[in-house]
């Protein structure tokens, strides 16, 4: 049971389910879902700021994703979209590390 949940918390559902709300929340220009998105990327962005080449990054994603909805709420959609580039690129350099093996 804890290994399932942690699996769904910390995994590629968890990853997948916050890549959807923040393009959902860009789209529809809602910066309510970005913050959902924040607060569903902790557990993994807490696991993995636990592995020697993220601990910085791993931090400040949570606050990325706040800061994007920040500027969506205040009109900015481009440079929120500019703050969700490296979680973005993250995602991308992880999928691209389990799918070569």
């Amino acid at each position: 049971m804890l290994t399932t949940l942690a699996i769904i918390f910390m995994g590629w559902p968890a990853i997948i389910s916050v890549s959807i709300l923040c393009l959902a929340g860009l789209v529809r220009k809602q910066p309510v879902l970005l913050v959902l998105g924040a607060l569903l990327v902790l557990p993994f962005a807490w696991y993995l700021s636990m592995t020697p080449r993220f601990q910085i990054i791993g931090f400040i994603v949570p606050l990325l994703l706040l800061g994007a909805a920040y500027l969506l709420s205040r009109g900015r959609r481009y440079t929120a979209a500019l703050l969700l580039l490296p979680f973005a690129a993250i995602v991308l350099w992880l999928a691209v590390i389990v799918l070569s093996q």
